[in-house]
């Protein structure tokens, strides 16, 4: 008896034992299982059905295809994606077939991730399949980076091989480890012949050392340096080369060979050369020609004159240079070249004559044909002329006239006023007075005077008031027989003349006068548009660079540069059209030419820029100045559009200071505010837009309020996260924002709509695009707008995009906006019951819309009554 209980003891104790081991045995295992958090692990029946799997394979199909996976389920229905379960039945039926494999491919609904997996057969204990387990590891990153690799490493080799520069690297003795494509073109050698060679290989001797010297300098001075080098290549062509070489490192940043880029500019040094021999025998024309020359600056000062021209004049080349033009010029003319110059400038060409000082004190009538020189950007570099002595000319000429007039002396047909004088002098010669002996119809006409009251009569007589200048410059003119020519006013009539003075014979004088009033008329105002914005009547950039320069001198410091910029221009034209963009503009120049000082300099610079000069102005009193301007904007209004302009400035203290860096600070300045400033006015301006739209047509604030609401449900339906969901609800009531652009009888038409206005209509999206592009902070709601009209099938527009080409926001809208439209009241047409339209919107999936969607969208509507 004792001894059979003490075997059934035994045999528990054994059985406790085993128990034991098999728990512990379980608890490894399941260690083992679910310790490696990255690796998926599941076991399936021949019928698919899960046997086991762990947790991370659980959390994956939970993320990828919304399903809490438990024992028993079958694995295909838990996968949502048709092409999934496709890959799925073929990868486990082959592992059941008793085939061990293993896959790379892509698994996902919406977020498609790569996955590395191991599918192997379970066996019972006959070696009978029963299932198969699968070990898979998401390899995503992984793929991406060698994806990236490969392309990065694609790029740096066309790169190289792309350029017309060869491109070198070489080791420290000097021997090639990289050698382009170009490279090869310039020597003749393939790469393959090059490489571990160096230049004794590819060049003379001679030509090889010095181009190794300077690579053993580059690596002593462990810099980078620019070479002209000279080689002859493989076809015998000594070619000439700019070479940029510098050290390469290691990772320890010890020097390990140099690199290489080499350009040929044999053509270049050979067109240098040409060009310096075509100089050398100009400079010789130049010197040697028969005609003077003379070229000045934007001052009127002289810059070039030839030997001719000295010899004309007298004077020899370093006392003119440098020298203003008017000094050479009889003292009558100087202030006429004043008037002219500028003229010149703003036309480009002239003709005229200038009584000039010779260096013996005598003068010479010199005849100039002159055209102005630019630079290559079209701004003004020096003028040109040819100088012509005609003072001989001028000589005979007089005499001619002396002797025509003695039998003409007025000619009453002529345009021209014509009066003849004679003077009257003193008991020592000197002019006193003069008579009028005649004048002809023309100058009654031009001046209103009458015969009667002027014939036989001195001036002092007619004119009380005459100034002794014009006794004397008459008097000059009848007791020499020198002609005189100059412009005046006449008060009296209030018109301008040209009046030509010279003498038919000693002691007489006869006026030759030309209403050129007109002709000044028209020079102002070339010469006023030549200088001023069209639009704003403010200076132009022209006139500013020119005007900038001659403030640029050390008696105006400190000089303070302004510039702004009017913040969303291109919004406001996009928006609510050019003629409203204008009107900004005329605002902001209004604004600022009234908070503008006398001596300050205001332009337009650019499209939506401005800038002033503000001379003798510090930083400090720049900032208040700065202030009164945005205070003065802030007084203009343009409707229910904001003005908004971004400043910034800089101030040039020293002269030394170039004016270019001040301008390049002023507009880094400018556009470091413009960052934040015209991000707030693109807002304003968008939320303006969308306020328009809805109050120029109710219809359509309602419809985007009800498409926004639909997105939201949508969107919830769907599963979204919280931010896709307001950026979607936000895209809904947003989606019409193009139609500020539609012409309103379109917009509120209550008949149906013709090709034509259809095709306006269409305009919308790509309106839309525009207006919310320009804010980054819309960015991704302008592509959803753009594409709301697209179809499933291809057949929408603008772009006619097809399937997932659409963005998924879109897709959600274009359903949206359809059911709306149906069930809303039309003027020529019957609104849809929202049955009707959701059956009509069933009918078009996978036409017009996107089939996965429709049936969201179903269910979504088969718990919302409030759409019923």
């Amino acid at each position: 008896m004792d001894q059979n209980v003490n075997e059934v003891l035994s045999r528990l104790a054994i059985e406790d034992h085993y128990s034991d081991s098999l728990k512990r045995a379980e608890l490894l295992l399941e260690s083992c299982l679910e310790s490696p958090k990255d690796l998926i692990i599941l076991a399936i029946d021949q019928n698919y059905n899960y046997l086991y799997f762990n947790k991370t394979h659980k959390a994956v199909m939970k993320a990828t295809y919304g399903v809490d996976v438990e024992t028993g389920m079958n694995i295909i229905d838990a996968i949502s994606s048709d092409i999934d379960k496709e890959k799925s039945k073929e990868n486990y039926g082959k592992a059941m077939s008793g085939i061990s494999h293993s896959t790379i491919q892509e698994y996902g609904d919406q977020d498609i991730r790569v996955y590395e997996s191991f599918y192997n057969p379970i066996y019972d204990e006959h070696h009978t399949i029963i299932g198969a387990t699968a070990f898979a590891r998401d390899i995503t990153e992984k793929v991406m980076s060698e994806k990236q690799l490969r392309n990065n490493q694609i790029l740096i080799q066309s790169l190289i091989n792309g350029t017309t520069d060869a491109i070198y690297v070489k080791d420290r003795e000097g021997k090639y480890l990289i050698f382009n494509q170009s490279a090869e073109n310039f020597v003749g050698k393939k790469s393959d012949e090059v490489i571990g060679k160096d230049d004794t290989y590819l060049f003379p001797k001679n030509e090889a050392e010095i181009i190794m010297s300077n690579e053993r300098d580059i690596i002593s001075a462990a810099q980078i340096r620019t070479f002209e080098e000279t080689a002859t290549t493989a076809d015998g062509k000594s070619t000439v080369f700019l070479s940029t070489k510098g050290p390469l490192f290691d990772q320890g940043h010890k020097i390990i060979g140099t690199f290489g880029i080499a350009r040929d500019i044999t053509d270049r040094k050979q067109t240098e050369q040409r060009l310096k021999e075509s100089e050398e025998r100009f400079s010789q024309l130049f010197e040697r020609a028969p005609l003077g020359y003379q070229s000045l600056d934007i001052d009127g000062n002289f810059i070039e004159i030839n030997q001719a021209w000295s010899s004309t004049l007298g004077y020899q080349k370093e006392e003119v240079i440098g020298k203003w033009f008017g000094d050479f010029v009889v003292d009558s003319q100087a202030e006429a070249f004043r008037r002219k110059f500028p003229l010149f400038k703003a036309v480009g060409s002239t003709a005229s004559e200038f009584e000039m000082k010779h260096k013996d004190g005598g003068t010479r009538t010199i005849a100039f044909n002159g055209r102005v020189g630019y630079t290559k950007d079209g701004q003004f570099e020096k003028t040109h002329c040819i100088l012509t002595d005609i003072t001989e000319q001028k000589k005979i000429e007089n005499k001619l006239r002396e002797s025509e007039e003695r039998y003409r002396l007025l000619y009453t047909q002529m345009d021209q006023g014509l009066a003849l004088h004679k003077i009257i002098t003193d008991e020592n010669g000197e002019p006193i007075d003069y008579e009028f002996i005649d004048i002809n119809q023309s100058y009654m006409n031009l001046l209103g005077v009458r015969p009667e009251n002027v014939i036989g009569k001195r001036v002092k007589e007619v004119m009380p008031g005459i100034e002794p200048y014009w006794i004397e410059e008459f008097g000059r003119v009848a007791l020499t027989g020198k002609p005189s020519n100059f412009e005046n006013f006449f008060a009296t009539t209030g018109r301008y003349y040209s009046t030509h003075t010279f003498c038919p014979k000693i002691g007489y004088f006869a006026v030759l006068v030309t209403d050129i009033t007109e002709l000044k008329r028209k020079n102002e105002n070339i010469l006023y548009l030549s200088f001023h914005d069209q639009l704003t009547g403010l200076y132009n950039r022209r006139f500013f660079e020119e005007e900038l320069i001659r403030l640029d001198t050390s008696r105006n410091l400190p000089i303070t540069v302004v510039m702004g910029d009017v913040n969303g221009l291109k919004l406001v034209n996009d928006s609510f059209g050019h003629a409203v963009g204008d009107q900004l503009l005329i605002k902001v120049a209004n604004a600022l030419k009234s908070a503008s000082r006398v001596d300050d300099i205001l332009a337009r610079h650019g499209g939506d820029e401005f800038i002033i000069v503000l001379p003798k102005t510090g930083s400090e009193e720049a900032g208040k100045i700065v202030k009164r301007f945005k205070y003065f904007l802030s007084q203009e209004k343009l409707d229910q559009v904001e003005i908004s302009v971004s400043f910034g400035f800089a101030t040039k203290t020293m002269i030394d200071q170039e004016i270019k860096n001040i301008i390049k600070r002023t507009e880094d300045d400018m556009y470091q505010h413009k960052v934040y400033e015209s991000s707030s006015m693109r807002f304003k301006t968008i939320d303006l837009i969308m306020k328009t739209v809805f109050e120029k047509n109710n219809r359509e604030m309602l419809h985007s309020k009800r498409v926004s609401e639909i997105c939201e449900d949508l969107a919830k339906t769907a599963r979204l996260n919280k931010d896709d969901i307001k950026k979607i609800k936000l895209a809904g009531l947003m989606h019409d924002i193009g139609k500020i652009g539609i012409d309103e009888k379109i917009l509120n038409s209550d008949k149906r709509l013709n090709k034509e206005e259809m095709d306006e209509i269409k305009k919308h999206c790509e309106i839309g695009h525009r207006i919310l592009g320009a804010s980054v902070e819309y960015s991704e709601i302008a592509d959803i707008v753009l594409q709301h009209h697209e179809r499933w099938d291809g057949r929408g527009y603008p772009r006619a995009l097809k399937g997932e080409e659409i963005s998924y926001f879109a897709r959600i809208i274009a359903i949206a906006d359809t059911f709306d439209a149906m069930v809303a009241e039309r003027p020529y047409r019957s609104s849809f019951t929202p049955e009707e339209a959701i059956q009509e919107i069933q009918r078009c999936s996978g036409s017009q819309f996107d089939p996965h969607l429709v049936k969201v969208f179903i269910k979504m509507m088969d718990g919302k009554n409030e759409y019923r």
